[in-house]
């Protein structure tokens, strides 16, 4: 893609994505309020989120495209939309915190354009692979190395909370990411076991 993607609707907001707001006692209208932060920290914590779910967005547009691409294989298929699903609900999460910032959130620890820079990747890749469809094996290792890439700069790791019970909340939900990786690398364990 060329220039600006253009910007998705805003994903829904399931009860997995609330519930775990609601059980620590707290409002959503509370918890997710304005910050009391510097101008210059609230925006860098802004773009920082914003790049976080755009990076889940287009995870999730890899594996929607991978699933087209690998049809012919259900049980391949299968696993490409339930990973594109739970990313985009990764998304969700993210766009519930830009509804309005925790006034938990302290400041950011990762630099945006380090996270453009991967959003960037994934979404050549996707381009890449709809000009010409790649193996599973090939598909396997890409998808691999971008959720280890993610796991790196996660919403536990790329925002601070001042609140530790909002900062394991957030680790938890965000968890699933290393599930990601298991099931791809079981899939690719298996792909190499069937090889005569």
């Amino acid at each position: 893609m060329h220039g600006t993607a253009p910007q998705p609707a805003a994903p829904r907001f399931s009860a997995t994505v609330r519930e775990p707001f609601l059980a620590l006692g707290l409002q959503i209208r509370r918890a997710i309020a304005s910050a009391c932060m510097p101008p210059e920290v609230a925006d860098d914590v802004l773009r920082v989120l914003r790049a976080c779910r755009a990076i889940e967005l287009a995870m999730a547009g890899l594996y929607e495209a991978l699933a087209e691409i690998h049809f012919r294989k259900p049980s391949m298929a299968r696993l490409w939309r339930k990973t594109a699903r739970e990313e985009n609900n990764h998304a969700a999460q993210f766009s519930l915190l830009l509804e309005g910032m925790p006034e938990s959130i302290q400041k950011s620890a990762v630099d945006a354009r380090a996270l453009e820079g991967l959003r960037q990747a994934v979404e050549n890749t996707v381009e890449e692979y709809q000009l010409r469809s790649p193996s599973l094996r090939e598909a396997l290792v890409a998808a691999i190395d971008f959720e280890e890439a993610m796991d790196k700069i996660h919403a536990h790791q790329a925002v601070i909370f001042s609140d530790p019970r909002c900062q394991r909340m957030f680790a938890a939900m965000m968890a699933a990411d290393s599930g990601h990786v298991l099931r791809l690398r079981a899939a690719l364990r298996s792909l190499r076991a069937a090889r005569p």
